[in-house]
């Protein structure tokens, strides 16, 4: 019914994959659903691109992966496809498991991932930004802006979480600004650093820097964040690359 889609896929410039990987992700940590839910929806999306003639055109195709993890990048039978296709990642330097999926017990496995350094430089891509919700944007700009009672700020995930799964995920990407952070602010009255808080949102707004360290990858939301709250966000990172805003990663 758009003015912009057409029904023959030969006919279109663009074909988005509208795969919400993300949010597959987050179901999974909440409920503890299976993992064969991952391996379902990636063969579902190899029986479309069958059905519709579409393997000789990778490079119409666009691809979303709005986390540090891509999983799909590594899923077998797409890998060559994906790779020949247009990138949209809020990480260039993603978390990639080993390749996995091409039969129906394969399961995709996050605890095998490691980091790769630029690989979004070697593709087709753009660096976008991270969505920050609207209801979070919302409150984050109605707080009293005449109260900066701190110097700086950042509240987050670490090495030293208290939740043994995500301590473990830090740990296992070497990951030390966090951490390092903790240390050297926590008895400045000046600063508040330290993990999640409830008034996350009100303690950014109160804040003159919100510090955006690298965690475990060089993205992080805080500096989207950042601008809502009103602070000036301090990239903590070697490895983070702003979002393009319509020119592609060189």
């Amino acid at each position: 019914s758009s003015r912009c889609s057409v029904k023959v896929i030969t006919e279109a410039d663009f074909v988005y994959v509208p795969v919400f990987w993300t949010c597959l992700e987050l179901i999974h940590h909440k409920t503890g659903s299976s993992r064969s839910r991952f391996t379902e929806i990636a063969q579902e999306i190899v029986r479309l691109i069958d059905a519709h003639g579409a393997w000789h055109l990778p490079e119409k195709h666009v691809w979303l992966f709005s986390s540090a993890s891509w999983p799909l990048w590594t899923f077998e039978p797409l890998r060559e496809f994906i790779r020949k296709g247009i990138i949209l990642a809020v990480e260039p330097n993603p978390h990639l498991q080993d390749p996995w999926g091409g039969s129906p017990n394969a399961l995709c496995d996050f605890s095998t991932a490691t980091l790769q350094i630029d690989l979004l430089r070697q593709h087709t891509g753009i660096v976008i930004p991270a969505v920050v919700p609207y209801e979070l944007s919302r409150r984050l700009m109605h707080q009293d802006e005449g109260r900066r009672n701190f110097f700086a700020t950042f509240h987050g995930q670490h090495a030293g979480s208290s939740v043994p799964q995500v301590a473990e995920k830090y740990r296992s990407f070497n990951e030390t600004v966090r951490p390092r952070l903790i240390k050297v602010f926590a008895n400045e009255t000046s600063t508040s650093v330290g993990l999640p808080t409830i008034a996350y949102m009100e303690t950014m707004a109160q804040a003159v820097f919100c510090l955006c360290p690298q965690g475990i990858s060089s993205y992080t939301a805080r500096l989207l964040e950042a601008f809502f709250a009103g602070c000036i966000p301090v990239i903590l990172s070697n490895d983070y690359i702003p979002p393009a805003y319509g020119g592609s990663v060189p």
